[in-house]
């Protein structure tokens, strides 16, 4: 299935609390895009602590600027926690951007 634009509104529910657990997501070829969804998917990377893969392979209309607005919002959500809080936050996982 093709998400579009309407990947944020997924990372935007996974943030809301339904993805605390949440191991593996895998989003090849979803034709995700935008800097909305893209800035969504990185905050995604610094408040999922179980997360360990992270898969947009082949989402090629995230592009350049999709992925700046990724790291960017990774980034400083990261800088937001408190030092004891970022010393656990050892970003562990995988981010797979093969294709995109």
């Amino acid at each position: 299935p093709k998400l579009g634009p309407d990947a944020a509104v997924l990372a935007h529910a996974l943030l809301q609390g339904g993805g605390q657990r949440l191991r593996e997501l895998r989003l090849p070829g979803c034709g995700i895009s935008g800097h909305e969804a893209s800035a969504a998917f990185g905050r995604l990377l610094i408040h999922l602590p179980a997360l360990t893969l992270f898969d947009l392979q082949d989402n090629p209309h995230i592009g350049a600027k999709g992925l700046q607005s990724m790291l960017e919002a990774a980034l400083c959500d990261w800088g937001r926690l408190d030092e004891r809080a970022r010393g656990r936050q050892a970003l562990p996982g995988l981010l797979d951007l093969r294709g995109s």
